[in-house]
């Protein structure tokens, strides 16, 4: 047994020193991978190129932002990161592809047998940040390569132009709800107030029905009166006037009770109207909420800030035919090595075979 390792490590040291020998089959191997990568049909790749801007600094007032990314996205180069991560599935998302597969079967009958499956895995993009995006269409057939890419790109740019105006049209339709929020808690503070002042009306009046008719009010009761339409009371014509009414002082209590009749007659009208004001309110939230709703859905999350454009105006397609000779030169020099060792490993086991 010893001696049949000494041999195996020998021959082992033996073929290492043999380096001539090695070198020459991993040249060889080499230059036969290279023309098999020449040899073999390559696809051909098509790319066109997109410019993808974001106007972060406006970040924070984006309501799709601050509503669901809370504290994980908490700064401006996270907001950028998650934009482009979104855009990247979003280009290849089922919508985007049948739009394309559609288009291309329309402009070329040679794509009627094509799946949506197999659209997807001739496209690509390539990109590290915003900026220029790479568009790619690999396929076996130059043209269709070209028409892939080309029509592929018309479709990013329609649809996240479409998208983005979504997501303005909701940024617009969320201010119109913060301000029909506000008209509609201002409506509802004026209501509670004048409903507070028509029960303590009420009172009042119960009680300046109890009192001597020929007996001028306590200056308590009196201030006490006032106090309540001076709360209710706003800057508009009809109020200003039943302030000027105010009984004087020393005035009976039927001079009180006449006034409270016509501020209650005047508070009554305007809580009428509020209600209707909160119940116009109320519908006209509900119908701007549903064209939210409807908005961020067709927005797709995308930021109203984003950019998606072409580079140039021009066509700026470029097609290449890679072929990966670096990788199958690679291949074959170390198959042309791991050939000489097998030889080495089969003649050592021959040897000792003999030997026994």
């Amino acid at each position: 047994m010893n001696k049949s390792t000494w041999h195996f490590k020998d021959a082992f040291i033996g073929a290492l020193q043999q380096w001539q020998l090695l070198l020459i089959l991993f040249v060889v191997g080499a230059g036969i991978g290279w023309l098999i990568a020449e040899l073999i049909p390559a696809s051909y790749q098509a790319s066109s190129s997109l410019y993808i801007g974001l106007e972060t600094y406006r970040a924070y007032s984006d309501p799709a932002f601050s509503a669901y990314a809370n504290q994980e996205y908490s700064n401006q180069d996270d907001y950028k990161n998650w934009q482009m991560s979104q855009l990247n599935e979003l280009i290849l998302a089922k919508d985007f592809l049948e739009e394309t597969l559609s288009r291309l079967q329309k402009q070329d009958a040679g794509w009627k047998g094509t799946t949506i499956k197999s659209l997807h895995n001739i496209l690509a993009a390539e990109w590290r940040t915003a900026g220029r995006w790479n568009l790619i269409a690999r396929h076996s057939q130059r043209n269709k390569a070209e028409e892939a890419v080309l029509v592929w790109q018309q479709v990013v740019l329609d649809k996240t132009h479409q998208a983005i105006s979504k997501a303005q049209e909701m940024i617009k339709i969320d201010i119109q709800l913060q301000a029909i929020r506000e008209q509609e808690a201002q409506a509802k503070a004026r209501y509670q107030k004048l409903q507070a002042v028509l029960n303590q009306i009420k009172k009042l009046s119960s009680q300046l029905q109890q009192l001597p008719p020929q007996e001028p009010l306590a200056p308590s009761l009196r201030w006490q009166i006032l106090a309540l339409p001076s709360l209710a009371a706003d800057f508009s014509p009809a109020w200003i006037a039943i302030l000027n009414k105010v009984p004087h002082n020393g005035g009976l209590p039927a001079d009180y009770l006449e006034w409270l009749t016509e501020t209650q007659a005047l508070s009554e009208g305007e809580v009428q109207v509020l209600l209707g004001q909160r119940e116009y309110f109320n519908r006209q939230f509900k119908v701007e909420y549903e064209k939210y709703l409807s908005a961020r859905k067709d927005s797709r999350g995308l930021s109203p800030n984003l950019i998606v454009e072409k580079v140039s105006p021009d066509d700026d397609l470029e097609v290449i035919q890679p072929r990966p000779h670096g990788q199958f030169a690679l291949v074959g020099g170390l198959l042309g090595w791991i050939a000489f060792f097998v030889y080495q490993l089969m003649a050592l086991l021959l040897q000792t075979a003999g030997q026994e």
